[in-house]
C-alpha cells in the first residue's frame, strides 16, 4: 500500500512496518485548461478536437460540462459541443461541472473524475482530489490558478493552466 502524506513523504507498507521515501523527482500532472496548451484560445476552448490533441500530447483535461435535456454538452459560458459519456469517463479528463445538476448528474458515473467549482476556493473532486483555485499553490493538491511558470511552486500534484506544453519544456 502506497500513501502520499501532507508533507510530500510517500509511505509504502512492507509485510512489517511503513518505510518513507522522500519523492524529489515526482513533476505534476500537466492538466490542460479547457484543452489549452499554448495560452487561452477561446475558439477552441472545449471543444472536442481541441480535447483530444492535448490528451494525444500527454496532457490530463479539464473541462467545462452541462448537462442539459439529457445531452453532455461542452462550453464554459454556453452549451457548445455535444459529446458521449465516454470521453468523460477517461481517468485524464477532469469534468468541471458548472451547474450543481450537472454535478449531480455526473456523480451518478463513479469513472468520471469531477468537481463543481463556483466561487469556492477549495473543492474536492469525486475521485478525492484537492483542487484550490485562487490562492497559492498548496502541496499534495492540483493547483488551479492558471500559473504559465512553475517558479515558486510547492510539489503540487497537479498544474492546471492554459500553458502547459510551457511549463513542461521548462521543467525538462
Amino acid at each position: 500500500m502506497i500513501r502520499i502524506s501532507n508533507t510530500g513523504l510517500v509511505l509504502v507498507r512492507s509485510v512489517e512496518k511503513f518505510d518513507t521515501i522522500r519523492l524529489t523527482q515526482m513533476k505534476p500532472r500537466l492538466i490542460a485548461h479547457r484543452g489549452n496548451i499554448n495560452g487561452p484560445n477561446p475558439e477552441m476552448e472545449n471543444h472536442p478536437e481541441h480535447i483530444r490533441t492535448a490528451l494525444q500530447l500527454g496532457f490530463d483535461v479539464e473541462i467545462d460540462v452541462r448537462h442539459v435535456g439529457g445531452m453532455i454538452l461542452l462550453g464554459h459560458d454556453s452549451s457548445q459541443h455535444k459529446v458521449e459519456w465516454p470521453l468523460l469517463e477517461d481517468r485524464r479528463i477532469w469534468c468541471h461541472a458548472k451547474t450543481i445538476i450537472t454535478f449531480q448528474t455526473l456523480l451518478s458515473n463513479r469513472r468520471i473524475n469531477c468537481f463543481y467549482l463556483n466561487t469556492e476556493e477549495i473543492v474536492l473532486t469525486s475521485q478525492g482530489y484537492i483542487w484550490t483555485f485562487g490562492i497559492e499553490a498548496v502541496p499534495n493538491t492540483i493547483y488551479g490558478g492558471n500559473s504559465g511558470c512553475m517558479s515558486n511552486m510547492p510539489s503540487v500534484y497537479g498544474i492546471c493552466s492554459d500553458y502547459v506544453q510551457t511549463i513542461q519544456s521548462t521543467s525538462d
